[in-house]
């Protein structure tokens, strides 16, 4: 069996092949780029399930602090403000995100560089 929970809650884009930089940055030899897309997209696109699908909002505390863990290492006072938060509201939830991204310091994960979006430097030469 694999333990997979945590790493889940952090990167929930894991079996659609996306990497943290942590992993990307471990494994730089298997070329790994930018794949668009955030922790704060999948904390936007896990709200809308959670407003669709009732969960406990204990639950989605838990969940969102440790889905935007790397975005509150680098702004501890976003976390302190969902710490503080007793009642949760997917309004308050959302602008946190969005608080987020308006301070910077965007947390990417990223995707395996594919042969077809080689650049002509890095494609192999012919002889």
């Amino acid at each position: 069996g694999v333990l997979s929970a945590e790493t889940l809650l952090e990167n929930p884009a894991a079996f659609a092949g996306f990497r943290t930089a942590e992993w990307a940055k471990d494994n730089e030899e298997e070329g790994f780029v930018d794949g668009g897309l955030d922790q704060g997209d999948l904390v936007v696109e896990y709200l809308k399930l959670c407003e669709k699908h009732p969960v406990p909002w204990r639950m989605i505390r838990s969940h969102v602090h440790k889905m935007l863990g790397e975005w509150f290492r680098i702004h501890p006072q976003v976390r302190e403000q969902l710490n503080a938060q007793n009642i949760l509201t997917f309004e308050f939830l959302y602008g946190l995100v969005d608080q987020l991204r308006e301070l910077g310091g965007r947390v990417p994960l990223y995707k395996k560089k594919k042969i077809d979006t080689l650049t002509p430097q890095d494609s192999p030469q012919r002889v």
